[in-house]
């Protein structure tokens, strides 16, 4: 009984979804994907006070500060706003469009095709631009040369990460699902990988060496 009382829960919150879709794509598809990238940052904050209290304890380099940094939460929360409405909608919606006229020899291939476009020119490359400048400028406070000083030490090694596995994951992704409901299992895989994301841009980097 309960269990049926659950999954008449869940269908009627899919249906509900489903007409926001329809009549407002961009407001819901925001309200999806901010809030994931906040509370990923949370749960990130919270695993790395724990890792420093334990260090701490130990003796070794740590801190007993427990207070979350909301600045580089609300970051992540626009950088969420900014993925939902840009590329999850625009650049998405776009290269339905674009392809959405060409014949491929299978479905496959006109999803690995948009994919290629996604990821090599028009969406993975801002995207991460775009993450590790706003991270520094307004996560850390860096000045404008700072944060694209900090967008050019650490793009190339993300890209290469980011290839590595959205490339697959999207080929399916783009092959299986409609278009509409791309953000769904697009913002599953993205839990884990914003997680990696705001660990990596809350890092300080070091200096680049200069040769005298």
């Amino acid at each position: 009984m309960i269990l049926l009382e659950l999954l008449n829960m869940v269908t009627r919150l899919w249906h509900a979804y489903e007409r926001m879709l329809q009549t407002h794509p961009i407001i819901t598809k925001i309200a999806v994907a901010s809030p994931m990238f906040a509370l990923t940052d949370v749960a990130v904050q919270t695993i790395e006070q724990r890792r420093d209290k334990d260090l701490s304890r130990e003796g070794k380099r740590g801190s007993d500060e427990t207070t979350l940094d909301l600045r580089r939460t609300a970051t992540q929360a626009l950088f969420g706003v900014y993925y939902a409405t840009v590329h999850a909608h625009f650049i998405w919606g776009r290269l339905e469009v674009l392809f959405g006229g060409v014949t491929f020899l299978t479905p496959f291939a006109g999803a690995l095709s948009r994919v290629c476009i996604d990821q090599f020119i028009t969406g993975t490359p801002l995207f991460n631009t775009v993450f590790f400048y706003t991270t520094g400028r307004l996560a850390q406070g860096m000045s404008h040369e700072d944060a694209m000083q900090n967008v050019s030490q650490r793009l190339w090694p993300m890209l290469c990460a980011h290839w590595s596995f959205w490339v697959p994951f999207h080929t399916l992704n783009f092959w299986l699902v409609p278009f509409r409901h791309r953000i769904v299992p697009a913002q599953i895989a993205l839990f884990g990988w914003s997680a990696f994301m705001s660990y990596t841009g809350a890092k300080k980097q070091h200096p680049a060496a200069t040769i005298e």
